[in-house]
C-alpha cells in the first residue's frame, strides 16, 4: 500500500488538482469515443439501410426485366405461327402464280393451234384451282 505524505497542504491542494485534470481528461477522451461510436454506429446504420433499399431496387428491376422477357418471349411464339402461314400463303401465291402463267402460256398455245387441252393439263388447272390463294377467316384479325 502507497501512503502518500503531503508537508503542507500547498502540494496535496496541487495533487489533488493534478488527479481532477487528468479524471477530466479521461472524462472526455471518453466522451469523444463515445460520439465517434455513436456517429459510427449511426453511418452503419445508414449504410445498411442504403444496401437494402438499393437491394430491393435491383430486385424490382430485375422482377421487370424478367416480366418483360417472358412477355417478349410469349410475343414471339404467337408470332411463330403467324410467320409459317404468312410463308404458306406467300409460297401458294407463288405457285399458283407460276402455275398460272404457264396455263396461261399453254392456253394460248392452244387457241392458237386449235386444240383442246390434254389430261395432263386439265389436272394442272384443277390443281391450281386448290392452290389459289382464298383469304382466311383467321387472317382477318
Amino acid at each position: 500500500m502507497c501512503v502518500l505524505q503531503f508537508e503542507d497542504a500547498k502540494q496535496l491542494r496541487g495533487h489533488l488538482e493534478r488527479l481532477l485534470y487528468f479524471r477530466d481528461q479521461l472524462c472526455q477522451r471518453e466522451s469523444e469515443v463515445q460520439q465517434q461510436a455513436d456517429q459510427q454506429r449511426n453511418a452503419l446504420l445508414r449504410l445498411e439501410e442504403e444496401h437494402q433499399l438499393l437491394w430491393m431496387h435491383n430486385n424490382n428491376q430485375l422482377s421487370q426485366l424478367q416480366t418483360e422477357l417472358e412477355k417478349t418471349y410469349s410475343e414471339a411464339l404467337t408470332w411463330v405461327p403467324h410467320k409459317i402461314k404468312v410463308r404458306r400463303q406467300i409460297i401458294r401465291s407463288n405457285v399458283a402464280y407460276r402455275l398460272n402463267h404457264h396455263l396461261t402460256c399453254v392456253s394460248i398455245y392452244r387457241k392458237g393451234s386449235g386444240t383442246t387441252f390434254s389430261k395432263q393439263q386439265q389436272r394442272r388447272r384443277s390443281c391450281w384451282d386448290r392452290l389459289r390463294w382464298r383469304p382466311s377467316t383467321s387472317m382477318k384479325q
